[in-house]
């Protein structure tokens, strides 16, 4: 009995060790960000033993979720609103930074010869995706854009939860077209979609933010991946999924 207790004695350190090191370090990432985070992280661990998740949603929810008390370590957020927000109260261990401008693009899996951001075309289609503008800064920049159009009729507008369900919606064709970030070009065009790029003079500047979580129970590791995001490497990476390190001229 003795031997036995013994052994499970053992066992629970060798299980609570490896609990120690497979932490992971959790990170909140806005939708439109899902697929450059992935390349981030992928490079950042090469350097960097440390064990890296991601959960992507709106900016709004994940920024409620954090306020609740959710363990992230790391917020990226799509805009500086939310991060600040949660700077003002406390939750973050210092200001946010500005890691990258965020553009909109009109993309569709069935392009008509007058396919392109204006007037004759977005009043010729019946249903365009958009993202909550409630929740997600991207919808919110989607509204402004088609605003500045002056669109008459106005086409009906599908709303996604985030970006992401925006473009799924675009590419199943539930809408006819969506308003998307610059991330999510290559992937339409590898199925067979097309995407144009909207002026940034529609919109006001996307200046998306990051912030380390105050409640962090890895604080080290979070800063090394964010001062990661803020790096030359970091910037290439986001360039490659057309971000802009530069505020757009409007």
């Amino acid at each position: 009995m003795f031997q036995k207790f013994i052994f499970l004695w053992f066992l629970i350190i060798i299980l609570s060790c490896k609990d120690q090191r497979e932490k992971s370090l959790l990170i909140a990432t806005s939708a439109n960000m899902r697929a450059p985070m992935e390349v981030l992280v992928k490079e950042f661990k090469k350097d960097n033993n440390i064990n890296v998740e991601l959960s992507a949603a709106s900016s709004g929810t994940l920024t409620a979720q954090i306020q609740k008390g959710a363990p992230f370590d790391v917020f990226a957020s799509a805009d500086l609103f939310y991060p600040t927000q949660l700077s003002n109260k406390k939750l973050t261990l210092d200001e946010p930074y500005i890691y990258a401008y965020g553009q909109l693009c009109l993309c569709t899996m069935n392009r008509k010869d007058t396919f392109s951001f204006s007037k004759k075309y977005i009043s010729s289609i019946e249903n365009l995706a958009v993202a909550n503008p409630k929740i997600a800064p991207y919808g919110r920049s989607a509204l402004q854009a088609i605003k500045a159009l002056s669109v008459n009729p106005a086409p009906s507008l599908v709303y996604g939860e985030h970006i992401t369900q925006a473009a799924i919606f675009t590419r199943t064709g539930a809408a006819e077209a969506g308003i998307l970030s610059q991330s999510f070009r290559s992937s339409f065009r590898r199925l067979g979609g097309f995407c144009e790029d909207i002026d940034p003079k529609l919109y006001e500047p996307i200046a998306q933010a990051v912030v380390v979580l105050k409640n962090s129970n890895q604080p080290k590791e979070a800063l090394a991946f964010q001062n990661f995001i803020l790096s030359k490497r970091g910037k290439e990476i986001l360039k490659d999924f057309g971000y802009s390190h530069e505020r757009p001229n409007k």
